[in-house]
């Protein structure tokens, strides 16, 4: 991975269910991370141990990131599956990574098979979207304790930043990047 660096909107308050974003850079290109400041009200990691990941392979522009149709059709896929996986309590998005040619979307879900036949059953009478889904186990949750603040990092990491730099480091490795 290359230099990363990280702007952040500290304005957004992580109570009542906010999303935080931040901004990286990989190998010159932004890497757009959006991300829950904690879990849902109510939620226990231990209730959703599995991450399942989505992953959008598109043709970046020259900043790396999607084309505007491209973007209103991922809005359309990830309203659907948030309305559907959310709804139901099957699984909870948790963070969405935007760059380089993908855009990953991690889930908590209960299980494999009942998150995979929600997802189904959302995306009936959609048009086939370029996704591809992995399920694994993750039971505390360490794939999203990466992006939030309060993660016990080394001494010197860097704060938010650190730990933005290793999720993102830790996402590209566990995703095969």
């Amino acid at each position: 991975m290359s230099n990363a660096l990280l702007e952040q909107n500290d304005e957004q308050s992580v109570a009542d269910d906010q999303w935080c974003v931040a901004q990286a850079e990989k190998n010159g290109k932004p890497l757009l991370i959006r991300y829950r400041g904690e879990r849902p009200r109510g939620v226990e990691a231990t209730a959703f141990p599995f991450l399942l990941s989505a992953t959008w392979a598109y043709r970046p522009n020259g900043f790396g990131l999607p084309s505007a149709e491209e973007i209103e059709s991922m809005d359309k896929f990830e309203d659907a599956l948030s309305t559907s996986l959310e709804g139901s309590q099957t699984a909870h998005l948790m963070v969405i990574l935007t760059g380089s040619g993908e855009r990953d979307w991690l889930w908590y879900a209960r299980g494999e098979e009942e998150a995979m036949s929600q997802v189904n059953r959302a995306l009936k009478g959609h048009n086939l979207y370029p996704v591809q889904f992995s399920v694994q186990p993750d039971r505390a949750w360490k794939a999203y304790s990466q992006f939030v603040p309060g993660n016990d990092s080394p001494s010197g990491a860097g704060g938010t930043f650190g730990i933005v730099q290793r999720a993102i480091a830790k996402a590209f490795k566990a995703f095969g990047r």
